[in-house]
């Protein structure tokens, strides 16, 4: 048995799709995906799904739809961590080189905090790492404690 040719194969997809960006021509693939994630995603309340083309294009919409719900303009990102090339991305990006230098201003309200890479130290699991962590920053002044503090404060709003 033959299977069928490279050319057949991307010719029967195009006569399926019109476009692939669901906002521009929708088509029943993208329904039936987002219907059974939404289906097997846990809980009882109403889902919504979307798909993005990329991790900075989710995390640009994530943050939006997290501000828009939430009514804060704030965003809390862990240190060392990569979010994309867009300009929120990059504002949320903690590495400056070679990822942000030159490319400012960036976007205002995001707050970093340390992430707990808890097994690297010999400190319990249980949350103590990170509070002696905060607690050694605010005696010694340092950036990260300023941050933890800044978080803590967004936590206490939170409440």
């Amino acid at each position: 048995m033959r299977s069928a040719s490279p050319n057949s194969a991307a010719a029967a997809q195009v006569a399926r799709l019109t476009h692939s960006c669901f906002s521009v021509a929708g088509y029943e693939g993208y329904v039936a995906l987002a219907e059974r994630l939404n289906a097997l995603t846990p809980g009882r309340f109403a889902k919504k799904t979307m798909f993005a083309n990329s991790g900075a294009e989710a995390v640009e919409n994530a943050v939006k739809i997290a501000r828009r719900a939430t009514g804060r303009e704030g965003v809390v990102v862990f240190e060392h961590a990569f979010h994309g090339r867009t300009l929120l991305g990059m504002s949320m990006t903690s590495k400056v080189k070679p990822y942000k230098l030159g490319y400012g201003p960036f976007a205002p309200e995001i707050y970093r905090l340390p992430y707990p890479y808890l097994y690297r130290r010999n400190a319990p699991s249980d949350g103590a790492a990170f509070r002696a962590t905060a607690e050694a920053g605010r005696s010694s002044g340092s950036t990260a404690t300023q941050r933890a503090s800044t978080s803590e404060s967004l936590t206490s709003r939170a409440s």
